[in-house]
């Protein structure tokens, strides 16, 4: 039998975390319906409540809102309660505690658990509904748009790139003076 180890899961967080263009990406404006399950036996009686299971041969968002840059990227392992030091970073997700470690020790320490973050405001992209999170590698933006742009429109997106993330959800709302983290802790 053939296993991946650790030292390659951590070689692949580290070809991730370096990855110099993850994007967050938004979308899904319509209700969702029967056609987006995959099962068409497990359809419950009220869609929106509960979204279906994301595809894992999709490539791409439904109805692409736009895509922001990751502003936070970060090895993580989880917190212990040990004591801290001035300078140690400690992230609550999700109703657990983690504790930031270098990136530099990640493969000694088999730390394979990454940490990305970013926020959109409101003025970043169109206000209104969506229900689908995506995480993209490899994003191109188009030829005509300059240089470190970090939020970007569908039309300005030559190749969205390598969805590693999709999180179908309920319907949030984006609205005026609006502030949204988007957050994901990805074990590789």
């Amino acid at each position: 039998m053939v296993i991946k180890t650790n030292r390659q899961r951590v070689n692949r967080a580290l070809q991730f975390a370096n990855s110099s263009n993850i994007f967050f990406g938004i979308g899904k404006t319509t209700p969702w319906e029967p056609d987006d399950y995959l099962d068409p036996n497990k359809v419950p009686s009220d869609p929106e409540s509960y979204p279906p299971d994301p595809d894992p041969s999709a490539s791409e968002l439904k109805e692409t809102i736009g895509f922001k840059k990751a502003e936070k990227i970060y090895f993580v392992v989880p917190y212990n309660g040990q004591a801290l030091k001035p300078s140690d970073i400690v992230i609550d997700y999700v109703s657990t505690k983690w504790l930031v470690v270098p990136q530099e020790t990640a493969l000694q320490d088999f730390v394979n658990h990454v940490y990305i973050e970013t926020n959109i405001y409101s003025a970043d992209l169109p206000l209104g509904e969506y229900r689908q999170i995506g995480v993209f590698t490899g994003l191109t933006p188009s030829e005509d748009v300059p240089d470190g742009k970090i939020v970007l429109l569908p039309t300005e997106v030559s190749d969205v790139g390598v969805l590693e993330v999709l999180d179908n959800r309920q319907k949030t709302t984006r609205l005026e003076n609006s502030k949204e983290t988007l957050s994901y802790i990805l074990k590789f």
